[in-house]
């Protein structure tokens, strides 16, 4: 029988595994990494001033750049994007740093 913690794509014809012990995951490094550095005190006022930048740009891109409906509108969806992609890695960096869980819990995992 086949390793169950293994993946087989038959589509492309490559095997790729899914167990995080035959290869570290190099993206959920880089992105624990920057979640880490980030989560220190040190990076608040920077965080919150890129928290404060989406309104503030927005603003700005309606006052001196355009004050058609469909620019503002188009800009605001580039801004509020932008933000949410920032805050989905927050969240996944959070997500990496919690503990993984059991023996117990990883046996039942990795099926799955």
């Amino acid at each position: 029988m086949e390793n169950s913690s293994s993946f087989v794509d038959t589509d492309f014809g490559k095997g790729v595994t899914s167990n995080s012990e035959d290869k570290p995951d190099y993206w959920a490094e880089v992105i624990l990494d920057w979640y880490n550095k980030f989560s220190t005190t040190a990076y608040k006022p920077l965080l919150m001033g890129l928290f404060l930048s989406v309104p503030a740009s927005i603003l700005i891109f309606y006052m001196f750049v355009s004050s058609s409906f469909s620019n503002v509108v188009a800009f605001v969806a580039f801004m509020v994007s932008l933000s949410f992609i920032f805050i989905s890695m927050g969240l996944l960096g959070w997500i990496l740093s919690q503990p993984t869980g059991t023996r117990a819990m990883k046996e039942v995992a990795d099926p799955i």
